[in-house]
């Protein structure tokens, strides 16, 4: 059985990640190499033929690029492979004894990249100045969605906020735990902005927090994460790309908390505000929704860029690359991996 889990993002606070806290205890394996040169495709190696010997697989997106993998973890075999460049740059801390490195470079003819490393430098360069603009397009969206908040929290009838946070968390309280993790249930590519939490419900109880300002949720959702830790009770932490430091969705062993819509049993957070006098404040708050939309949109549009010069990395080195000795020495680690006489 596989699954996925988005354990890094382009957020309003930059690129931020929860790699670290996922390989945990697991002998890790760190492969190394510059764009295009295979270091997804062998984590997919290992994964077909893990699952083809009933192993769970878990493997984890790039957060620039979905259909890629950064990180897979072989449940039974306790072992975590990750792509452990930039921006994620990461070595074992004892060689050897919980993790090792596979260097993709090694295949690498350098004699075909004479004369292309000024075409690299632009490129990187692109790629930078491209996610420079991708992330003050979501701090504009975030702005927007501050000022929302602002309106909304300086309506909210508190009694009736601290009825709604009591009534959820005596629920949650009550549910098991389950695995202690943080991820995050959206991303920004080419296409715009993208919400993917209903891919980790997971056979799990819907339980929809509907608000039209979707911080008033994410507050309660914070509230009861932060008493679930202090009680104990392990549950999944979502944090969207546009709120990073706060909780989008919670996951318990049952029940799937969730801040923006999914279909589900609904708990009507709207009823904590007082919308005669958010009434005065309507137009406002469209115009500053449009702006988050035209933000994301503008977003994508940097993403694209930031990718088109990534594509050029990618021909490069993989023009340059020796794949048959590749595939060699990917074969002889695999067999050594899975003790495959």
């Amino acid at each position: 059985m596989t699954k996925s889990l988005l354990l890094a993002g382009n957020t309003t606070d930059g690129f931020i990640n929860y790699f670290k806290e996922y390989v945990g205890s697991s002998y890790a394996i760190f492969i190394k190499g510059g764009s295009g040169v295979g270091k997804s495709t062998f984590m997919r190696d290992v994964e077909t033929l893990a699952v083809e010997r009933g192993y769970e697989v878990e493997y984890v997106p790039c957060s620039s690029d979905i259909n890629s993998h950064d990180m897979l973890k072989v449940y039974g075999m306790n072992i975590t492979m990750i792509d452990a460049t930039s921006p994620h740059v990461f070595e074992p801390s004892c060689y050897g004894i919980d993790g090792e490195i596979f260097d993709l470079g090694r295949f690498l003819d350098r004699s075909k990249l004479i004369g292309a490393g000024g075409i690299i430098k632009d490129c990187l360069e692109r790629k930078s100045q491209s996610y420079k603009c991708l992330y003050n397009e979501l701090k504009i969206a975030r702005l927007a969605l501050d000022n929302i908040a602002s309106l909304y929290f300086d309506n909210i009838e508190s009694d009736k906020f601290h009825d709604v946070l009591y009534d959820i968390l005596q629920e949650a309280r009550t549910d098991e735990s389950c695995h202690n993790r943080d991820a995050f249930p959206d991303y920004i590519d080419a296409d715009g902005y993208h919400d993917i939490r209903d891919e980790y419900v997971d056979g799990r109880e819907v339980v929809y927090l509907q608000s039209r300002c979707v911080d008033i949720s994410e507050k309660i959702l914070e509230s009861v994460s932060k008493a679930l830790d202090d009680e104990g009770i392990s549950h999944m932490r979502f944090h969207s790309i546009l709120n990073p430091t706060s909780i989008s969705a919670i996951a318990t062993k049952n029940k799937f908390y969730t801040a923006t819509a999914l279909s589900g049993r609904l708990i009507d957070v709207d009823a904590v505000v007082d919308n005669v006098k958010l009434s005065t404040f309507v137009t406002d708050i469209i115009k500053e929704r449009a702006c988050v939309n035209h933000s994301l949109c503008r977003a994508g549009k940097y993403f694209a860029r930031s990718r088109e010069a990534h594509d050029g990395i990618e021909i490069i080195y993989g023009g340059a690359m020796d794949f048959a000795a590749l595939e060699a020495a990917k074969k002889e680690f695999i067999d050594k991996l899975f003790d495959i006489k």
